[in-house]
């Protein structure tokens, strides 16, 4: 149990180590700052959109049916996508 949440520490660590390791050729060592769960939802794509600016930063999930997440990445993009 970390922070109220059912995870397996033993991976949790892998993670956590694989992130330092895997940034230590740009000389980074970033701290872990919590954990959470990844729900399940009914949406056929879920966008992780990182946050960082000034002291915080942080990830946003947001959860799209395939039509909205189509047109996001044709605006995104400037060219109309068909499908990913």
């Amino acid at each position: 149990m970390v922070g109220g949440l059912k995870i397996d520490e033993k991976l949790l660590e892998c993670v956590v180590r694989g992130t330092k390791e895997g940034l230590s050729m740009t000389q980074l060592d970033p701290d872990a700052v919590g954990v959470s769960r990844f729900n399940a939802w009914s949406r056929d794509l879920s966008v992780i959109v990182g946050l960082h600016g000034g002291k915080e930063s942080g990830n946003v999930t947001i959860n799209l049916s395939e039509s909205t997440g189509l047109f996001l990445a044709s605006r995104l993009m400037g060219e109309e996508l068909k499908e990913f």
